[in-house]
């Protein structure tokens, strides 16, 4: 009889088969989602919440692959500055969400909530309107050996979760962005009167989530060598919410908290 046992690494749970060896694969494969759990981190703290990052990440997985092969075929690039090119662009194309999201958010005063499922709606159209419906494959060595690859006997994908856990940690824990992260998740109304400026932060929150999104997009088209606008096919965001209560952490933004 198999025993049936959970693990956990960080923040990522995984239930083994029949050996360790499934559990560790399935680890590697969750590591995208942990970048992307990463920004939702900080728009959480602030008691907000992102939904739409799943279909981010997933426009980001397509627009990363369709880039490499772009610049491999029609400017010739070695597949090292192809796959750099890949990511800045996979990673730049997950900004505009940030964007958007935070305008409505910060700006406009929608709640998180509503703003970010109707982003989520948006991301997954254009993910699937640019992968047409199909996902991109791509024929990138050193694409591949970021998604697989080890340096060390370690995988190159833990080594990117870690070190972006690191700074985000220490962004999180040790500067004023952090801190007043912090703030606005104890009480808009006194972080307000405490000079802090909501609606930079505001953006600044949404685009940090976004721009997480956009990174495990790129280690998703890495590790599969392909780019999928379903990703991460759910509102993401939401999924802590279905399962079980996030403990700690308030809701109260739901009722348009000020």
């Amino acid at each position: 009889m198999v025993e049936k046992r959970q693990h956990r690494v960080g923040a990522i749970w995984c239930v083994p088969a029949s050996r360790w060896g499934g559990c560790y694969v399935r680890r590697r494969h969750d590591l995208g989602y942990h970048a992307l759990a990463l920004g939702q981190t900080f728009v959480i703290i602030s008691s907000g919440i992102d939904l739409s990052v799943g279909f981010v990440m997933g426009l980001s997985s397509v627009a990363a692959a369709h880039a490499s092969n772009f610049f491999a075929a029609r400017f010739g690039l070695p597949p090292f500055a192809a796959m750099l090119a890949a990511i800045l662009s996979g990673t730049a194309v997950a900004i505009i969400p940030g964007l958007v999201n935070g305008l409505l958010i910060a700006r406009l005063q929608i709640p998180p909530f509503i703003g970010t499922l109707g982003m989520y709606g948006v991301a997954r159209g254009a993910a699937y309107l640019l992968a047409g419906g199909m996902t991109v494959g791509i024929a990138n060595d050193w694409f591949s050996a970021i998604g697989n690859g080890r340096v060390y006997g370690v995988p190159v994908l833990v080594i990117i979760a870690a070190v972006a856990c690191l700074v985000l940690h220490y962004m999180l824990s040790q500067t004023p962005f952090g801190q007043h992260t912090y703030a606005l998740g104890a009480s808009k109304a006194a972080a307000g009167r405490a000079g802090i400026d909501i609606k930079t932060l505001t953006l600044k929150l949404y685009l940090l989530s976004s721009v997480m999104a956009g990174i495990a997009g790129t280690m998703y088209t890495g590790r599969f060598t392909v780019g999928a606008a379903q990703g991460a096919p759910r509102p993401t965001g939401a999924a802590p919410l279905r399962r079980r209560p996030l403990r700690g952490t308030p809701f109260t933004w739901v009722s348009c908290r000020s």
